[in-house]
């Protein structure tokens, strides 16, 4: 219910007061219900369209994704260069020639120079963002680059990178490899003839193998150990259930040319075989399965007109058993 207030109450000055107070109070009363009636609208982020490829990671054919200054210990056979979602990168090989693969040339500067890594193939993979860089050779353990121009674009012939070009520096770090085996070697004589050659202490060479290495640092004790050489003999067959370890009887320390020889007891290579070398494994060979295998014998019964006739079975196994078997034949 309005209250009413009567004019006789209030003097000619009161009154205009009174109404021009009124008056104040309703219009804070309006802009405040205003104000509280606004709501903030949601934030926007605006993403610019368009724009070069950029690099998003390097993908080996095996082991883990490259980074820069990455140590990578299994030589990749090729690379796959991911660049960001949405990008269609120009397949033509004009193109794809922006793509480089370099090493140091086993001194780890590239500022004397650099050798390039032949690449057998590149070109777009199953993605449109994904480049295969396929080499045609091994990888030696060296400091490689990868070097993609900022010529490279997209089909829309936007830059790579804003046409700055990018490098990425990893270091391939194998394990020393075996680059040659030589049995029983040979020298030839100042007559032309062929002989067996002797080491450094004179021994004939007919018990001997040399191994050559590749010229990472080789672990001094395991180098000569003779367990990490094993001679395995096949006995000719295709089955390693007759295989037969033999181990040198002595094993000489790596020189400068990273060569090791073996020397076996006397008769061991001279005896006709075909063998297996097996290098920096001292396991033993596979236990022999276990053929469970069962016999059962022949027997004879007399064949009658009537009545039924009890045939008795003799089953052996050919190996010792604990558990219940259920033979079906």
């Amino acid at each position: 219910m309005a209250k009413w207030l009567r004019r006789a109450q209030f003097g000619p000055e009161e009154d205009f007061f009174a109404s021009r107070e009124k008056h104040s109070r309703r219009r804070r009363n309006r802009l405040a219900d205003r104000t509280l009636r606004i709501e903030p609208c949601e934030e926007r982020t605006l993403f610019a369209i368009g724009g070069g490829p950029d690099l998003i990671a390097i993908i080996p054919n095996e082991g883990s994704v490259i980074a820069a200054g990455d140590r990578v210990t299994i030589a990749p056979r090729e690379i796959t260069l991911r660049f960001d979602d949405g990008q269609v990168i120009d397949p033509s090989q004009s193109n794809l020639a922006a793509i480089s693969v370099v090493r140091s040339g086993f001194d780890d500067n590239f500022n004397n120079g650099t050798t390039p890594i032949a690449i057998g193939f590149v070109g777009i993979g199953e993605r449109p963002n994904d480049v295969i860089v396929r080499f045609a050779t091994n990888l030696p353990d060296d400091l490689y680059q990868v070097r993609i121009a900022g010529t490279l674009q997209n089909v829309s012939g936007d830059k790579f990178n804003d046409g700055i070009a990018s490098t990425t520096q990893f270091d391939l770090d194998l394990g020393p490899q075996v680059i040659a085996v030589v049995p029983q070697p040979v020298t030839r004589t100042p007559g032309g003839q062929l002989q067996y050659a002797t080491d450094a202490m004179g021994r004939n060479a007919i018990n001997q193998i040399e191994v050559f290495f590749n010229s990472d640092p080789l672990n001094a004790a395991g180098a000569i150990n003779p367990e990490f050489y094993q001679l395995i003999h096949t006995n000719g067959t295709r089955t390693s259930l007759d295989d037969t370890i033999v181990n040198p009887i002595s094993v000489s320390p790596p020189g400068t040319s990273h060569k090791v020889v073996l020397s076996f007891a006397p008769g061991v290579l001279t005896t006709a075989d075909t063998f297996r070398l097996r290098i920096g494994n001292s396991e033993p060979l596979p236990a022999l399965p276990d053929f469970r295998a069962f016999a059962i014998g022949d027997v004879t019964v007399a064949e009658g007109d009537t009545g039924t006739e009890i045939a008795t079975f003799t089953v052996t196994r050919t190996s010792d058993l604990t558990e219940e078997v259920t033979v079906n034949f």
